[in-house]
């Protein structure tokens, strides 16, 4: 498990557990949203192998198989996740489907009471029904501006609701702190219906990244980075081409001086069938 480093949590006994702080990690933005969704896919399955571990190797009852296989996870998800005590909020939310099911979602979730806008965000991340949203959004007021992630990267997902969020004065171009648009979060995230709708609501390929010069709450390595670098490494020849095709260009370079070319070797893709054809469309054209 990648090594995702929070500021430290105390063992205290009335603390939360390390899942609840989890889980509100996870929903402060669509990056971390996906971590906390792959860990609640993969608990199960993660219980089960340690459990049965126990029970084979070491010869223990299944009952105390199962208990240590909980402890077990509990110690790796601490030896993973470090928090400030009071950085977060400290509800009882676990590690299960239940806490991303839209259905579960109610004003009345411990600690929502009187805050709109982290609810909002939870509503656009699980991917709430617009019916349902847009009572959220008047109750947030004027989202033309956003405080962390832009608003339409909350729901990468779901184009219904960037929809919805661009009809209520959502920018589409709208990036946070270090200049990361939603058009480059779907594009990481080989979202190809998502890249389609922003494409089509004009949103801006040639931007690009820039690191903030104060805060220290981001580790940028290569700055200036564009929605094609970020399609490049992790995203289909579809959307690759699709941002091509929209005028994103092979030549930019990166404050390290990669260009998409250079990212595109990092992706599965690259040697695959169609790495050669990718490649070929990636390789910076000639000056004259």
């Amino acid at each position: 498990m990648q090594n995702y480093v929070l500021p430290y949590a105390d063992k205290d006994s009335d603390a939360p557990s390390i899942e609840a702080k989890i889980v509100e990690w996870g929903f402060q933005g669509y990056s971390n949203f996906r971590v906390l969704r792959d860990l609640i896919d993969s608990k199960p399955r993660a219980l089960d192998d340690l459990a049965t571990l126990y029970q084979t190797r070491y010869g223990l009852g299944r009952e105390r198989s199962v208990a240590m296989a909980k402890s077990g996870f509990a110690t790796l998800l601490s030896s993973s996740f470090t928090f400030h005590v009071d950085d977060l909020y400290t509800g009882p939310d676990p590690l299960d489907r239940q806490t991303i099911d839209p259905k579960r979602l109610t004003p009345e979730i411990p600690g929502m009471e009187g805050k709109p806008g982290m609810l909002l965000v939870r509503a656009l991340l699980v991917g709430l029904p617009p019916s349902e949203v847009g009572p959220l959004i008047d109750q947030v007021g004027p989202i033309d501006i956003s405080v962390g992630e832009p608003w339409l990267a909350y729901a990468i997902e779901h184009p219904d609701l960037m929809q919805l969020l661009i009809k209520r004065g959502a920018s589409i171009n709208q990036a946070n702190e270090f200049g990361k648009t939603p058009l480059m979060y779907a594009a990481q995230a080989d979202l190809s219906k998502s890249v389609a709708f922003l494409l089509a609501h004009h949103a801006n390929v040639t931007a690009k990244t820039e690191a903030p010069t104060e805060s220290g709450e981001y580790a940028i390595f290569h700055d200036h980075r564009t929605a094609l670098m970020y399609a490049a490494e992790n995203a289909s020849p579809n959307i690759i081409n699709a941002l091509l095709d929209a005028g994103a260009s092979p030549n930019d370079r990166d404050t390290q001086g990669l260009a998409p070319i250079d990212y595109f070797q990092r992706n599965p893709i690259h040697s695959g069938p169609d790495g050669a054809r990718v490649s070929a469309a990636l390789a910076p054209t000639k000056k004259h």
